[in-house]
Formats: structure tokens, C-alpha cells, sequence
């Protein structure tokens, strides 16, 4: 039988799972970091390698959205592994969609090949060198540190984790309403109590007599069928 949690106790209760999750990632993050400054690397520089060998020419854009950050934050990270000589990038003008050109004046409209300028980025031959150099080390590393879980145990965690950034915005939104509601409660029960206690005449309190119901129930008899001839 499941034992009942209150709802300052579910509160509890996500908040500790949500500090073990920060506290596990920093962990985490401080034992990588110190094996990838020895190769003059940070962990971000080293992420932005890895998608970029993985996934091949990617816009900044792009690449933002596959690691979870801003593209002004991930210009920063670019900018340090093209003065390292790790990565290039190209500027190139969109295409501009036939149905976008309709939606555009033909006095403001870009000319043929002169859509929004992005910027794409991809790997030097020293750089894809240097991730094919770091990444087994890297590997070995993390591959050490997620001993502590077995194989089964590491896809739970990843599927949770993936299940935690997807999120749920049904129940997010019950909860944040139910949040609300308890407010509002809270805040009518402390009303009514000083109302209950304001006295009628200065020195007097009103007395509050208790209500009791009485519950009665008479059963009916039942009624025997009647031949009708």
C-alpha cells in the first residue's frame, strides 16, 4: 500500500532529486574538465568539436539548438577554436523562399541568392586531427566514471534525463495552477479566521457554537408487482 505524501512533501521530495541532478552534473563536469585542460581544451570547446565532427558543416544556429545554449554564448566558444586554428567558418546568404518573397514588397525584396547572412562552420584538417587525438582518451574517462551504474542502469539514466528536458507541459501546468490555488486558500482561510474572531463589542468575543449533522436513512420498502387484468 502506497503511503500518502502531502503536497509539502512531494515539494520535498522534487526538490531533492533536483539538487542531486545539479549536484551529480557539476561533479561530473569537474571531472572532465580536468582531464581536458591537459589538452588545452574546455569542456564547451570540446563539445563544439564533437558536434561538428559528428554532424559535419553546421550554422551557428544549428549547432546552439543541438547543445541546449544560446547562439551570442556559443560565438564566444567559435571565436577561441578559430584563433587555435580548429575551425573555420564560411559566410553564406539563405535562400529565399518562394512563399516569403510574396509576403515582401518587390522594392524590398533581396535579390536571387541574397537571403539573411549566416555564418557555417566546420572543421580544419588540424582539428578534425585533434578530436580523432583527444576523443579516446575523452572516452576512456567517461567510460570509467559511468562504471558506477551498469549497463542497464546507464540507458534508465539516459531515458530519464531525455524524459526530464522533454518535460510534460500538462502536468507542469496542473501543478503551477494547483500551486495557485493552494495560495489562494491559504489565503482565504486566514480571512476567515479573523473574521470568526473579530468581536462584537470591544472586551467580547463571539462564541462559536459547534455544528453537528445527523444523518438519517430509512429504506424504502419495496413494492411487490400487482397483476392488472
Amino acid at each position: 500500500m502506497n503511503e500518502y505524501i502531502s503536497q509539502r512533501g512531494k515539494a520535498h521530495r522534487a526538490f531533492r532529486a533536483y539538487q542531486d541532478v545539479l549536484d551529480t552534473a557539476e561533479w561530473f563536469r569537474r571531472k572532465v574538465r580536468d582531464q581536458l585542460e591537459t589538452f588545452e581544451l574546455t569542456l564547451w570547446e570540446f563539445r563544439v568539436l564533437e558536434l561538428v565532427y559528428r554532424q559535419g558543416p553546421l550554422y551557428t544556429s544549428e549547432a546552439a539548438r543541438w547543445l541546449q545554449t544560446t547562439p551570442h554564448l556559443l560565438e564566444r566558444y567559435v571565436r577561441l577554436l578559430e584563433r587555435k586554428g580548429w575551425i573555420q567558418r564560411e559566410a553564406s546568404n539563405l535562400e529565399v523562399s518562394k512563399e516569403t518573397e510574396r509576403r515582401i514588397s518587390r522594392s524590398r525584396r533581396p535579390q536571387k541568392g541574397r537571403g539573411r547572412r549566416v555564418m557555417q562552420m566546420t572543421l580544419t584538417p588540424e582539428g578534425a586531427k585533434w578530436v580523432l587525438h583527444v576523443f579516446p582518451s575523452h572516452a576512456k574517462v567517461v567510460k570509467a566514471l559511468m562504471r558506477a551504474l551498469d549497463g542497464r542502469e546507464q540507458e534508465t539514466l539516459s531515458r530519464l534525463c531525455r524524459k526530464l528536458r522533454k518535460g510534460d507541459a500538462v502536468k507542469f501546468y496542473r501543478e503551477m495552477v494547483m500551486q495557485e490555488d493552494w495560495e489562494t486558500l491559504a489565503e482565504a482561510g486566514k480571512s476567515l479566521l479573523k473574521m470568526l474572531q473579530k468581536p462584537d463589542k470591544p472586551g467580547k468575543w463571539q462564541k462559536q457554537q459547534p455544528v453537528s449533522f445527523e444523518l438519517r436513512y430509512e429504506p424504502k420498502k419495496p413494492q411487490l408487482p400487482t397483476d392488472k387484468h
